[in-house]
């Protein structure tokens, strides 16, 4: 199975380097002939080196008007070649070419529904939904592969401390397997510690796997762990792996999902990855809030599959030379000892998961998010990193605050040492306030995702509210109808709300400088690239 996801994932890396070679050879064609031209003729040199940035950059807008991008993302783009026409056509054609598209992974969707065979949810009848909900898990069942579960159990980690612990004692707690999917992982305290208790449980004879993202571990000192973890047994796999070519166009695509799964019983969720600023004991930042469940139930059975399918569609195994082939057998032997009925829990919590990547043309997550925005009768709760929502959000946020919704959103007051975070968050203030939408700014830095509809329904995960997250990131969410769970949540809310500056208009339109202005229409254009 994983050789024939290899090859299938040979051919679309091979459609990629077709369209990248044909662009590269048709722009050394025109080349030649203009220099034909220029030494048998009068012409300069100036008007010949016009003439091929015209050309080129003709093509290259003709390729990205013709493929099935977002029309902002096609605008960028388009603009890039025509203020830096050589420079940007080099850099699309090593970052721009969509490498995941889903009429190449059709087959790999065969292995996915090998996997989810074993993922043993029963149906649940939607008519005891509002209709506007059982809509939105029919769509999200269809385009994300996951059915709503009712057999579930989540709690709310309510501090880093708390994290700490329940990260330690899940992993101890493992009899069978371990799973562990992070965008990033930093060498420190906590990762050392995890390391430690997992070389513990392999040595017990538990399945470890792990993946992280190559590029959100990018120069981080790791190495000397990873290589430990992989002399013990322990199965590594680096998402999106750069290969010979260090950057290429799947560079750009990011999982930026994160879990650890234990026996697919319970699994701790949400949105820290493994890395002391996530435990607040980091020189980065003297605070950081995030937020974090453990889950328990069916729903573990729809993170197990996604955790199996992206990696054996997506990974590098790094020790590939002691498993090979045999990643076959040991990951199959997992999926029918490990991925069966959950044990009977507690309570009757009903979750979805919904899974958002570029291997879809669908934006399930967006696609979702606004649905949910639009089906709010008294209130919309939102806590984000990163306020840089795409317009259909924005409008949806505004369409709602105006007819009476009550809408407050909160964003950090601090940044995590990307100097644009604030900027970027900044931008949104005016359109939202001037709709009458509340903005509050927490004091510190605010790492948690999360949306509260109508004290009812919980939307959270890994993603922001950004185009990354929402067009190009692998991301998952959970999808939670539970009035206590949500009303837990609302409480949280109000906690970090107390914690929070409320924006006032007034305050954002005294800074709204006419270099400001400047500066967002700069933004408007790099932000669907970035």
């Amino acid at each position: 199975m994983l050789l024939n996801n290899i090859i299938i994932q040979m051919k679309s890396l091979r459609i990629k380097a077709y369209i990248t070679i044909g662009l590269f050879l048709t722009s050394i064609l025109v080349l030649l002939i203009l220099a034909f031209i220029y030494l048998y003729s009068n012409l300069s040199i100036f008007i010949i080196v016009l003439t091929f940035a015209f050309i080129v950059t003709v093509i290259f807008s003709f390729v990205v008007f013709a493929s099935k991008r977002q029309p902002i993302i096609k605008l960028s783009w388009i603009f890039a070649f025509i203020c830096f026409p050589i420079i940007s056509c080099l850099v699309f054609m090593f970052v721009g070419i969509r490498p995941y598209t889903t009429k190449n992974l059709s087959n790999m969707n065969n292995l996915y529904n090998d996997y989810a065979k074993y993922d043993l949810k029963k149906d649940i009848d939607l008519k005891k939904f509002d209709p506007s909900f059982a809509k939105i898990i029919e769509y999200n069942k269809k385009t994300s592969k996951t059915n709503i579960c009712g057999n579930n159990e989540i709690k709310i980690i309510e501090d880093f401390y708390s994290l700490y612990i329940e990260s330690i004692k899940l992993i101890r707690s493992a009899k069978k397997c371990i799973n562990i999917q992070m965008y990033a992982i930093n060498d420190g305290i906590w990762l050392r510690i995890i390391a430690t208790e997992l070389l513990k449980k392999k040595k017990e004879g538990v399945n470890i796997n792990i993946i992280y993202d190559w590029v959100g571990c990018f120069k981080r000192p790791i190495k000397k762990i990873i290589n430990q973890l992989m002399e013990a047994g322990c199965n590594i796999a680096i998402f999106n792996y750069p290969g010979i070519m260090f950057f290429k166009s799947s560079t750009n695509y990011r999982s930026h999902r994160k879990s650890i799964i234990i026996d697919n019983n319970i699994a701790l969720y949400g949105s820290s990855n493994i890395s002391d600023e996530y435990l607040s004991i980091s020189d980065k930042l003297s605070y950081w809030h995030d937020q974090n469940y453990i889950v328990k139930g069916e729903i573990v059975n729809s993170l197990a599959v996604h955790f199996y399918y992206d990696l054996c569609t997506f990974c590098n195994v790094v020790n590939k030379k002691k498993m090979t082939q045999n990643l076959v057998s040991i990951l199959n032997k997992q999926m029918v000892d490990v991925l069966s009925m959950s044990d009977q829990v507690k309570d009757k919590t009903y979750m979805q998961l919904v899974s958002s990547a570029p291997d879809n043309d669908h934006k399930t997550i967006e696609q979702i998010l606004t649905n949910l925005i639009h089906s709010a009768k008294k209130s919309i709760y939102i806590v984000t990193p990163y306020l840089v929502p795409t317009r259909i959000i924005i409008e949806s946020l505004i369409c709602s605050s105006i007819s009476g919704v009550d809408v407050k959103l909160i964003v950090p007051g601090w940044n995590d040492n990307k100097k644009l975070t604030i900027r970027y968050n900044e931008k949104c203030y005016q359109i939202l306030l001037e709709s009458l939408c509340s903005v509050y700014e927490y004091q510190g830095f605010i790492h948690s995702k999360y949306l509260i509809i109508d004290d009812e329904i919980v939307f959270t995960g890994s993603n922001n509210l950004d185009y990354r997250s929402l067009w190009i990131n692998f991301e998952n969410a959970i999808l939670v109808h539970d009035r206590l769970f949500a009303n837990q949540m609302k409480e949280l809310f109000e906690k970090d709300l107390n914690l929070s500056k409320k924006i006032d208009l007034s305050e954002v339109i005294t800074k709204n400088t006419h270099w400001r202005k400047f500066e967002d229409l700069f933004l408007d254009i790099v932000q669907p690239l970035m």
